[in-house]
This record gives structure tokens, sequence and C-alpha cells, in this order.
């Protein structure tokens, strides 16, 4: 109870004060506004009696719903460079994953690349 073993991670500063208070969160995120704009698009789709029940999505790849960083494509794709040590395969699944919709935070960083060099002879 109240460990705060965790941290917020995409969550406004404004929800961690009132809602997790004293919980570590360095990335901001969300706020209520965006959490009741989540919550009135759910309850659109919950009660369109022209659309169907969804089976949901969240934790499994649902063809049609939400993205999945690791979704059918993407998997096999891996699978076909890995076990046919198939460099151009492998390519191929790079070019995937680095075009991709941002599905983690990951995918909102780029690598900056280093100044020059610091010689071996300099460090300690």
């Amino acid at each position: 109870r109240g460990a705060q073993l965790f941290e917020a991670v995409g969550i406004h500063e404004e929800v961690v004060e009132l809602c997790l208070k004293g919980t570590v969160s360095r990335v901001s995120g969300a706020n209520f506004a965006d959490f009741e704009a989540d919550q009135k698009q759910l309850a659109r789709l919950a009660f369109n009696p022209m659309r169907g029940i969804a089976q949901g999505g969240l934790l499994k790849y649902v063809h049609g719903e939400e993205y999945h960083a690791y979704n059918p494509d993407v998997v096999m794709q891996l699978q076909k460079a890995v076990q046919n040590d198939d460099y151009t395969a492998y390519l191929q699944y790079a070019e995937t994953v680095n075009t991709r919709p941002v599905a983690m935070l990951r995918d909102l960083m780029q690598l900056k690349l280093a100044g020059e060099p610091i010689p071996l002879d300099e460090v300690e």
C-alpha cells in the first residue's frame, strides 16, 4: 500500500500531484483534459447502436483496431530475417520499425551523433 515502487510515465504533473502524490514522474504527458477526451470517445463508441461490440485490442493485436508495435507484419519480418540469416529482410524489418507510428517512448527519440572522439589515452 502506497509503496510507490513505480514511476509515472506520460502523465502530466497536475495529475501526478493530485492522484499519485509523491510518485516520481520525469516525463510529463496526459492531463485531465486528455483523460476526459479519451473517456468521451470511449463512451461514443460504447453507446453507438450502428457499431457492433468490438473485442478490444489493448493487449492483443486486432486487425483494424489500435496500432500495436509488435503487429504480425513486424514479427514476421523479424523472424524471416533471423531464421534465414537474410540481411535484406533485416533491412526491410528495420525500415518498418523506424517508420512506424509512434507507439512507445523510444519512438520519440533519435540518436545524437557524438562530436570528436576522445583519444583512448585520455580515458581513465
